[in-house]
């Protein structure tokens, strides 16, 4: 789980660039590993559907960032878990 949010943390993905259509890739396949049916939209949108019982869940997000092209040169993705508390968290924090 840590390798995965780092890779999707350091995917450089400001609006309309091409990073947030591998972000959606990226999370795409791994709900594919799920069993979701996946289906990657123009504009890097993402749709999946995962089968399942009871009433339907909608889940909106989004995968672009507000920080520009290049940010990641100075910067550094942190990560902690904690298996105590069940919670993960990252940050992006300046060099």
């Amino acid at each position: 789980m840590i390798d995965l949010l780092r890779a999707l943390v350091e995917i450089e993905s400001p609006s309309g660039s091409p990073g947030t259509a591998a972000v959606s890739q990226l999370i795409g396949a791994e709900l594919e590993q799920l069993g979701a049916d996946v289906s990657l939209l123009d504009g890097g949108h993402l749709r999946a559907e995962l089968p399942g019982t009871g009433r339907p869940l909608l889940l909106s997000g989004h995968v672009d960032t507000v920080w520009p092209t290049g940010t990641l040169a100075w910067t550094a993705a942190i990560g902690r878990a904690s298996t105590s508390s069940r919670t993960i968290s990252y940050a992006m924090r300046g060099r």
